[in-house]
């Protein structure tokens, strides 16, 4: 079996147990609160905003809704003052390593953590549910509320379904780039790297499939950048995380779900002495295979 197949085939099942899970999840009874990205809501509004988008989406065609989706999405008129989901997300894919950290706690989150929050990539994003760091919104509607929710401003009775909608149509197309590890073009380097990522670096347990991951939270080490850090990372898996793709990686700095990496290699050297997947010592890469790894992964 190639190793790509692997890869392919260790995403898809974890894709297929994600998909199970929310599933199973989907329900709750009237009054519970939901945390979605920025903060709490109550299911029976979520409910009912659902609903409202499904409405104002029935009426138009993907295309209609995804270019209307484009224009709000680079727009800053109908964002907080200078935002736009454009400063933060470029491009749709990329990030911006200066506008793209956002710092808690957040204005209007009552018991909000304190500590940073990058701002993370959106290539194949109706691939790679659930969503936000710790996975709570669970569908891509859910996600494009809590945006709209918190970083629009002055909706007019009836805009936010609509925007929701829209910004959905449009999330849907962003794809990633073509690389040349999607057309098999990798150097010899790239090959070798490819060798750790699948066996000794062990990148694969979490990291495999399409989008290269698993869509599952770990509570894998992750460094610290901020005094008195109190994120908590999942509700259900303390310090857990969503586990990122790695799509157009080479340009999606910085790394980790706060930022404290401004490098591949910097990302390469925190495993290298942390305990992974790969076991309690991390990775114990050579300074050759370390610079390998992050020419593979700069490939993807």
């Amino acid at each position: 079996m190639s190793k790509r197949l692997s890869i392919w085939i260790a995403g898809t099942v974890a894709v297929i147990a994600v998909g199970l899970g929310l599933a199973l999840a989907s329900g709750g009874a009237d009054g519970e609160t939901v945390r979605l990205g920025h903060g709490d809501i109550e299911k029976t509004e979520l409910d009912r905003v659902l609903r409202a988008v499904e409405a104002a989406g029935s009426t138009r065609t993907e295309a209609e809704k995804a270019a209307r989706g484009e224009r709000l999405f680079n727009s800053s008129s109908v964002a907080k003052p200078g935002e736009s989901c454009a400063s933060c997300h470029v491009l749709g894919g990329g990030v911006n390593p200066r506008l793209g950290i956002i710092v808690h706690p957040l204005a209007g989150v009552p018991g909000d953590f304190n500590g940073l929050r990058e701002a993370p990539a959106l290539w194949d994003i109706a691939e790679t549910a659930p969503y936000n760091w710790i996975g709570t919104a669970r569908t891509l509607d859910q996600q494009a509320v809590d945006a709209v929710t918190t970083h629009f401003t002055n909706e007019a009775a009836g805009a936010t379904a609509r925007n929701v909608a829209d910004l959905v149509a449009f999330m849907k197309t962003i794809k990633a780039p073509v690389t040349r590890h999607d057309q098999g073009r990798l150097t010899p380097e790239e090959l070798a790297g490819e060798e750790i990522f699948v066996g000794k670096g062990g990148c694969i347990a979490c990291h495999g499939g399409p989008q290269f991951t698993d869509n599952l939270i770990h509570a894998n080490a992750s460094p610290q950048n901020v005094a008195g850090n109190t994120d908590p990372g999942s509700a259900g898996i303390p310090d857990g995380f969503n586990t990122p793709h790695l799509r157009d990686l080479r340009n999606t700095a910085p790394y980790f779900h706060n930022g404290s990496r401004d490098t591949l290699l910097a990302v390469v050297d925190f495993y290298n002495t942390n305990p992974t997947t790969a076991g309690p010592a991390g990775l114990r890469l050579t300074q050759a295979e370390k610079l390998e790894l992050v020419a593979y992964l700069e490939a993807l």
